[in-house]
């Protein structure tokens, strides 16, 4: 998710990790200001080999995010995403926490310009 957000943004935008913990589950997210994904495209992410028709420049295999979804899956997690074409997509991961409940955590966010 991680990759994919900083090949598909722009070098003067920025690409941004936040962690979290929301009651007994962490969450993970990953937001850029990228391309972003069509509607219509979402639905096949996580599709083994999926590879959208504008991203030629970027070299993959179409496999990272349909490996990602089975890590987090096999966590019992899930991993939802949210993107507008043109204006960016955020990757949020959700697994569940290994300390309990946490109630007091404070959001950990770095975020990057350029790779």
């Amino acid at each position: 998710m991680l990759r994919n957000a900083v090949n598909y943004t722009p070098w003067s935008e920025e690409v941004r990790v936040a962690v979290d913990a929301l009651g007994d589950r962490a969450v993970l997210s990953v937001s850029d200001h990228g391309v972003g994904v069509a509607e219509e495209e979402l639905p096949h992410l996580f599709k083994p080999y999926s590879r959208l028709e504008r991203t030629s420049r970027v070299q993959g295999t179409g496999l990272g995010l349909y490996i990602s979804k089975a890590i987090v899956e096999a966590h019992g997690g899930t991993i939802q995403v949210q993107s507008k074409l043109g204006s960016g997509t955020t990757f949020t991961v959700t697994l569940p926490g290994a300390l309990g409940e946490v109630t007091h955590a404070a959001p950990t966010i770095c975020s990057a310009i350029g790779s």
